[in-house]
């Protein structure tokens, strides 16, 4: 399951993120082999800035979901865990999940298997 940013460079897919317009950072979860030239980032895993000219492909993922019976945007999935959001009020009283009373809107990071009717939809990016 995929969502968000991602680049092929190498042949591989990458989640990605743009640093300037001529440059990206993409990332590897740290439950796999550290790519040779990558770096550690706390926050992302593995790391590593390549020039866009380097990249095969752009493109973006956005996935919908059914968590626990309520439609659910994916917002990025990073190993076998998901962040999700939520547009009506939370489904339950589940301590994962946090929301905001005012707008209804929440978000909880859950495991991927607890996803079903999932829907990736993809864009190629320029």
């Amino acid at each position: 399951m995929r969502a968000g940013s991602y680049a092929v460079w190498k042949g591989e897919v990458f989640e990605r993120a743009r640093i300037t317009d001529s440059r990206l950072l993409i990332f590897r979860p740290t439950s796999q082999p550290r790519p040779e030239g990558f770096e550690y980032s706390r926050m992302r895993g593995w790391k590593r800035e390549v020039h866009i000219s380097e990249v095969e492909r752009r493109f973006s993922v956005s996935t919908t979901a059914v968590w626990r019976g309520q439609r659910v945007e994916v917002v990025w999935v990073r190993d076998e865990k998901a962040l999700v959001r939520g547009e009506k009020n939370a489904p339950g009283n589940y301590p994962e999940v946090v929301g905001t009373e005012k707008t209804g809107e929440w978000v909880s990071v859950v495991p991927i298997t607890e996803l079903t009717e999932v829907v990736e939809t993809y864009h190629d990016s320029i």
